[in-house]
């Protein structure tokens, strides 16, 4: 059964509807250039896990000199714009 419902789906011609193409509206965020906007993500991340971090350093559960009280910051090539 499921099959002759796809196939009845499949042979049918499609009708164009009259609904209007959604468009893509450009905005300029500001940015400087050099920035990489796929990167923010990591960015708040990092700077959360610093933050628990310190955080939890405060509290007394984390020892200061612990590796994981200091989060590592990965440097990658930035781009001149």
């Amino acid at each position: 059964m499921p099959d002759q419902k796809l196939r009845a789906g499949i042979s049918r011609e499609t009708v164009r509807r009259d609904v209007e193409t959604p468009k893509t509206v450009p905005h300029s965020f500001g940015f400087r250039p050099g920035v990489d906007l796929d990167k923010l993500n990591q960015l708040a991340d990092e700077l959360e896990a610093e933050a628990a971090a310190e955080s939890l350093k405060g509290m007394g559960l984390m020892a200061a000199d612990s590796p994981d009280s200091r989060p590592s910051r990965r440097q990658g090539p930035q781009s001149v714009g």
